[in-house]
């Protein structure tokens, strides 16, 4: 409680404002910690994070190459791949660079992922999502996701289903319109997803 309460002390008028209204029941800015580091540094705000850190909301993570897993609560883990720039929220995190791993299992309410051109909404989804430039990979491994177009891009909503197989798409942004285009299971693998539903 007192780690959430010096994080949002600590945050300027800019990133206070951004900070998610709508935190599922039960988590807050505090429920992102740091399970494990892999072949690589994470890092906020210079300093080494090590398994059991918390991560403080809007605060920029680095993770220099390799993988991080992360908990996100109660509610399931994230397998960060570097090189990646990520910055987690009480709801949700945006993903700058590198690629993310959602296993949710036990999710309470919404979970967003802002990346590029696109955000995507779950509710207790297995999905993975990887940057590339301008684009953006989404592939739903279970479940239901909304994709949403991002900040500039708001008239742009997809949305991908799949019942117990991968389902890809690459979401691009050209001027003022995002495309979707198929994709093949790339970037993870159901072990991954299997070692994040381990206890």
């Amino acid at each position: 409680m007192m780690t959430a309460l010096l994080a949002v002390l600590s945050l300027t008028a800019a990133q206070a404002a951004d900070l998610p209204k709508d935190l599922p029941k039960g988590f807050s800015a505090a429920s992102w910690r740091v399970v494990s580091v892999a072949g690589g540094k994470l890092s906020a705000d210079g300093k080494t994070l090590k398994a059991g850190d918390a991560l403080a909301a809007n605060r920029r993570i680095d993770l220099s190459e390799g993988s991080a897993v992360l908990s996100f609560g109660g509610a399931g883990k994230l397998l960060l791949k570097g090189p990646a720039i990520f910055f987690p929220a009480g709801s949700g995190a945006r993903l700058k660079s590198g690629g993310l791993l959602s296993v949710l299992p036990h999710l309470g309410g919404a979970f967003r992922v802002e990346a590029g051109p696109i955000v995507a909404a779950v509710r207790g989804t297995d999905f993975f999502m990887e940057r590339r430039g301008p684009a953006t990979y989404v592939c739903l491994c279970h479940g239901a996701l909304e994709v949403e177009g991002g900040r500039k891009w708001k008239d742009f909503h997809a949305a991908l289903s799949s019942a117990s197989a991968h389902s890809a798409a690459v979401f691009t942004a050209e001027g003022a319109v995002v495309t979707q285009r198929k994709a093949d299971l790339e970037g993870h693998t159901d072990a991954e997803i299997a070692a994040l539903l381990a206890p």
